[in-house]
């Protein structure tokens, strides 16, 4: 069994901003939730949401945070996912929605909450800057463990072979130059 990475100190970035449901219409368990992780709606016992509809599918649509947004799936139920009355297999959520399971089904008020602002030492130390200074240029003074020393490695022998490569184009160009200039020199000659 491999063991946990050790902690370097960096920390995981933010989780997603908290989404409330409202149930505006249709019979549930609990009117008011918040999410900050995926869960689902429907009638089953393990949804998240639970509606106990006739027309709501048992799994009925899915609710995820992917790509700085939280997004609606549709579960391939029976009567369908409705955002603001438009019906939809998949698509992400404004900051105000009106999700119907159903076209004239139970009715979700989704509201998503303002998201954290980014820490800016949290912002540096995920930025193309802090890994350049850490696995190229070995300038941030954190001892480097044998992954990270191999990627430097790697890199050096990466610059150099492309080194090689471009002194032998210019190698290659410079003697075609040279060539063309001796094949041109004697019909240009004077005498």
């Amino acid at each position: 069994m491999k063991s946990p990475p050790e902690n370097t100190g960096s920390r995981l970035p933010p989780s997603p901003p908290p989404v409330k449901i409202y149930v505006e219409k249709g019979a549930a368990e609990c009117r008011t939730y918040t999410f900050t992780q995926p869960f689902r709606a429907g009638r089953d016992k393990t949804c998240d949401v639970r509606l106990s509809d006739p027309d709501v599918s048992r799994f009925h649509a899915e609710f995820w945070f992917t790509e700085g947004a939280w997004w609606v799936l549709d579960l391939e139920s029976a009567t369908g996912t409705y955002v603001n009355g438009m019906k939809v297999d998949r698509a992400p959520l404004p900051r105000q929605a009106r999700v119907e399971l159903g076209p004239d089904g139970p009715a979700l008020a989704v509201a998503l909450e303002a998201a954290e602002q980014p820490d800016p030492t949290m912002a540096a130390q995920f930025s193309m800057t802090h890994y350049q200074k850490h696995y190229i240029e070995g300038s941030d003074k954190r001892e480097a463990g044998r992954h990270t020393l191999m990627i430097r490695r790697a890199f050096k022998q990466s610059q150099e072979r492309q080194r090689r490569t471009f002194a032998a184009v210019i190698a290659v160009f410079a003697g075609l130059a040279l060539i063309a200039g001796i094949y041109a020199l004697p019909r240009f000659d004077p005498t």
